[in-house]
C-alpha cells in the first residue's frame, strides 16, 4: 500500500472515475485503502454508482430469505420424522449365538427408556422453536402490531366476548 497520498494520485483517481472504475477498483489500483480513496474522491467531487451495490444487496437479502425458508421447512420435516419415529413401527435386530446369526424383526412401536424419549422430544421443540424464529425473520413486523391495536380498540368500545380474556 502507498503511504501518502499525492496531487498524482488526484490525477490517476480522476482518469479511473472517468473510466467507470469502481470505487474498490480504483483504490486496488492507486494501492490505499478504500475509505482513503472515498475520501479523496469526495474531496474531488466525485462519487460512484451505488446502484449495482443495492440490485446485489437486494439479491442477496431475497437469497437469505428463501435459504431461511429452506432451512425452516427442513426444522419441520426434521421434526415430523422423529415424531414419525418415536410412535411408529421400529425395526430390531441382533446379531449372536455360537454360529453369530443376524436376525432381524419389526415391533409396532419402539420401546425408549423415558430419558431418550425426553431428549427426542426436547429435540423436536427445540426444532419447533427454531423454525418459528426464522418464520419470525421474514414475516411482516406489522401485523402483530395491528392486531394488538385492534384488539385494543375492540375491546376500549366492549365489542369483545366477556368470556375471553382482554389481549395483551
Amino acid at each position: 500500500m502507498a503511504t501518502s497520498w499525492t496531487p498524482d494520485h488526484d490525477t490517476r483517481l480522476k482518469t479511473l472515475h472517468a473510466s467507470g472504475e469502481s470505487l474498490r477498483a480504483c483504490a486496488r489500483q492507486l494501492g490505499f485503502a478504500q475509505s482513503t480513496v472515498s475520501k479523496h474522491g469526495t474531496r474531488l467531487g466525485l462519487t460512484w454508482d451505488r446502484s449495482q451495490t443495492e440490485a446485489a444487496t437486494v439479491a442477496k437479502t431475497a437469497d437469505n430469505r428463501a435459504r431461511r425458508a429452506a432451512l425452516s421447512a427442513r426444522f419441520l420435516d426434521e421434526v415430523e420424522a422423529a415424531l414419525d419415529d418415536l410412535d411408529g413401527p421400529a425395526l430390531v435386530y441382533r446379531f449372536g449365538g455360537k454360529e453369530n446369526l443376524y436376525s432381524q424383526s419389526t415391533i409396532d412401536q419402539a420401546r425408549l427408556n423415558p430419558e431418550s424419549r425426553q431428549r427426542l422430544l426436547t429435540s423436536a421443540a427445540i426444532a419447533v422453536d427454531k423454525h418459528r424464529i426464522l418464520e419470525q425473520i421474514d414475516g411482516d413486523p406489522g401485523v402483530e402490531a395491528g392486531r394488538s391495536l385492534l384488539a385494543g380498540l375492540a375491546d376500549a368500545f366492549g365489542l369483545t366476548d366477556p368470556q375471553t380474556p382482554p389481549s395483551t
